[in-house]
């Protein structure tokens, strides 16, 4: 199971828009440290309007997609709401709720934003 695809089988669930041959096209691009963030947004930006960043602050126009972790040593989540607590999909641990000051604290503070 690759993070990154499962994050993105997710996103289709939620939005309108088709993201099967984004995610058919990441499926082919995974090496050994897993799915790239560059190659994601690439994928993704093709059919759906995004933007990487790098934020201090946490987001709050949801979903996005987040890197927790530090260099290939993380993996992808989905940030699905940030209200009182952080709503998430993490695809090794299902759906998850956690205060946004933990969230903060393990999340890299890169991410793929959508101009929804």
């Amino acid at each position: 199971m690759n993070c990154g695809i499962e994050v993105l089988k997710r996103l289709n669930e939620l939005l309108d828009q088709d993201l099967k041959e984004v995610i058919d096209n990441c499926e082919q691009k995974v090496d050994e440290h897993g799915l790239n963030m560059l190659v994601m947004f690439e994928e993704l930006n093709q059919v759906l309007p995004c933007q990487a960043v790098a934020s201090l602050h946490l987001i709050k126009n949801t979903p996005y997609i987040a890197f927790i972790g530090f260099d290939h040593k993380g993996h992808y989540v989905l940030v699905e709401d940030i209200q009182k607590k952080v709503k998430l999909f993490d695809p090794a641990k299902g759906y998850i709720t956690m205060t946004k000051l933990h969230f903060y604290m393990i999340w890299s503070k890169k991410a793929i934003i959508f101009m929804l």
